[in-house]
């Protein structure tokens, strides 16, 4: 990684601040609006519950039979022994 102006991490870091205490998730609606081909990744050890992982997998179309009602665009992958930091180091 580079970052290309250093000085700037402070308005970086307050910024992200901000959005973790406004931030309210993205609405039903505008994921189901969602169309390209979606693949959600998670850990089995991440701050982010499994089950509303699912529940966005499922309004992407997912969580269907697949043999009766054909694959959708989107994907779920749990990776196993790993953390919601972690799962940038599991690119494999």
């Amino acid at each position: 990684m580079f970052a290309p102006h250093p000085e700037d991490w402070p308005t970086l870091v307050e910024k992200f601040k901000r959005l973790d205490m406004i931030w309210r998730g993205i609405a039903p609606s505008d994921l189901q609006a969602i169309k390209a081909p979606t693949l959600l990744a998670i850990g089995d050890a991440d701050i982010v519950r499994p089950e509303h992982t699912v529940q966005m997998f499922r309004l992407l179309g997912g969580g269907v039979a697949g043999d009766l009602h054909g694959l959708t665009c989107a994907q779920l992958a749990v990776l196993p022994g790993t953390t919601h930091v972690s799962v940038v180091q599991r690119v494999e």
